[in-house]
């Protein structure tokens, strides 16, 4: 069978974009420089505006620089198997706005804090490690270790360690003993009071 001359245009087209485009994608520095530039807009824009501006900022830089269903599953530890799908999806969508509205929350006015620039310690194949220091505007550094994962999407922030303690890690541990305790419900409840303590009640995505 004689494919037609558009259809194998077409496919060689496509056969020359996908390489392409992957070699497009953001690399593991630019992914981290991505998340600062949004956190500093987030700061600049501050009370102006509001929690729910902040989080609208936030909430697309997130989603492509974050892999939070790895992050949600890891934190679940081995219950997350043992939830049904519908439990899955909610908690899934709850660790999602619970993150955003953690970073629009603390990230919340600018007095000349700063980033230094990403900094890739070694060549990388799957997973990186990417560094960069937060300066306070007392002087204080403190220095962010993205650990970065490579998947079909690109690279994606996976954990992050604050001066050497593991925020993933802290996070898998309160998750755990509050699913041990008080089952998937309990879980869900917990997160909902994370984001509302945060929130005053209200929702920042809405």
């Amino acid at each position: 069978m004689t494919l037609p001359k558009a259809m194998i245009v077409l496919l060689l087209v496509l056969c020359c974009a996908l390489p392409a485009a992957m070699a497009q994608a953001p690399g593991p520095e630019e992914q981290v420089t991505r998340l600062n530039q949004g956190l500093l807009q987030s700061m600049h824009g501050g009370a102006k505006l509001g929690l729910q501006g902040r989080y609208k900022i936030l909430a697309p830089v997130i989603d492509q620089t974050f892999a939070l269903p790895l992050m949600a599953r890891t934190a679940a530890g081995r219950f997350w198997a043992e939830m049904d799908p519908s439990q899955q999806k909610s908690y899934l969508d709850k660790y999602r706005e619970w993150t955003i509205t953690s970073y629009a929350s603390n990230f919340d006015a600018f007095h000349n804090e700063s980033f230094s620039p990403p900094e890739l310690p070694k060549p990388a194949d799957h997973i990186a490690d990417v560094v960069s220091t937060f300066t306070t505007q007392d002087g204080k550094k403190v220095v962010f270790d993205y650990r970065m994962v490579r998947s079909g999407a690109g690279w994606l922030i996976a954990d992050i360690r604050v001066d050497g303690v593991s925020q993933l890690a802290l996070t898998r541990t309160q998750f755990v003993e509050v699913l041990e305790k008080k089952g998937v419900a309990g879980l869900l409840a917990s997160i909902d009071e994370k984001i509302a303590k945060l929130t005053g009640g209200r929702a920042p995505g809405q």
